[in-house]
């Protein structure tokens, strides 16, 4: 278990891996029994860790929103902060994970029309809330959860790492 005594709301590159890397090999092993839970918690985990997106952000993506094309890769975030919409860069393995997501939507039958939530499941659009709770059941089982420490940690991570490996935000 790796801690931070600091106090400060971040996680380190390793303990991100750690995550995504958890939570990927239980959606693969999801998708292999035809079980589904684990496949949109991945996919939801792997867009806020590597775009920065605050939670419910994340929770609004329509379907529309993702501009994934041979020569886009970005996100459209509408109503962000302060009601402001914007437009996030995204790396090519978000673009490709983003794609395949939305091919197995459709193979399973579920809508993907422009104005279509991204993140639906038995009882509708996944709110930030229900985001939060998967992020969270994740961080517990990895040993990773703190108190003031949770999915907007990770978006201060995302931020944090960026500058460091830039220098420039």
């Amino acid at each position: 278990r790796v801690r931070n005594i600091d106090g400060i709301k971040y996680f380190t590159e390793q303990q991100i891996r750690m995550l995504r890397a958890s939570v990927q090999k239980a959606a693969e092993l999801d998708q292999a029994t035809g079980r589904v839970t684990t496949i949109r918690e991945w996919m939801v985990i792997d867009l806020i860790t590597s775009s920065g997106m605050r939670v419910a952000e994340a929770a609004n993506v329509r379907c529309g929103d993702l501009k994934i094309g041979l020569s886009e890769s970005e996100v459209f975030v509408r109503c962000g902060k302060g009601a402001r919409s914007r437009h996030i860069q995204i790396p090519d393995s978000l673009k490709q994970h983003l794609t395949h997501f939305l091919q197995w939507k459709r193979k399973r039958g579920e809508a993907v029309q422009n104005d279509t939530h991204l993140f639906v499941g038995q009882r509708g659009a996944w709110t930030a809330q229900a985001i939060q709770q998967v992020v969270k059941k994740h961080l517990k089982a990895m040993g990773l959860y703190e108190r003031g420490k949770s999915v907007h940690s990770l978006r201060h991570s995302f931020a944090y790492h960026f500058y460091r490996r830039s220098l420039d935000i």
